[in-house]
C-alpha cells in the first residue's frame, strides 16, 4: 500500500475472474480480518487496472515486484527475471485501489475468545 498517494495495490491476470469484475464494477471494497476475528478493516475507492505485462522488465512488471504484490513461494520464480517473464505469461495487470475510505473494528481485550484446544 502507498500510505500517502492512498493506493492499495493488487496483482490479477488479465483475463481472470477477479478482473473481469472489477472491469464490470470498478468501485470495490477489500476487507482484511484477524484469524481469530479479532479485528478486520475495510478499504473502499475506485479501481484502475493497468494494460497486461507484455514484455519482461516492462513498467507493469517493474509496478508489480516493486509493489509486492506478486513473488509468493511457489507460483512465481524468485530472481528478477523469472517474475518479469511469469507476469508476462500471465498476462499480469497491476489493480490500483484508490482507497476513499477506510475502516474496521477491533474488539476490546475483555472480548477475545480463546481457540479450545485440540486434543488428540
Amino acid at each position: 500500500m502507498d500510505s500517502e498517494a492512498g493506493i492499495a495495490r493488487l496483482a490479477g491476470a488479465a483475463d481472470g475472474d477477479f478482473v473481469r469484475k472489477l472491469r464490470a464494477d470498478r468501485w470495490v471494497r477489500i476487507v482484511a480480518t484477524h484469524h481469530l476475528y479479532w479485528y478486520w478493516t475495510a478499504a473502499e475507492g475506485e479501481v484502475e487496472i493497468s494494460r497486461p505485462s507484455q514484455e519482461p522488465g516492462d513498467e507493469i512488471g517493474q509496478e508489480l515486484l516493486t509493489s509486492g504484490v506478486i513473488g509468493s513461494p511457489g507460483r512465481w520464480d524468485k530472481t528478477r527475471a523469472g517474475l518479469y517473464q511469469k507476469a508476462v505469461e500471465e498476462q499480469m495487470v497491476v489493480i490500483r485501489l484508490h482507497v476513499g475510505h477506510v475502516y474496521g473494528e477491533r474488539l476490546p481485550e475483555s472480548e477475545h475468545f480463546h481457540e479450545e484446544p485440540t486434543y488428540w
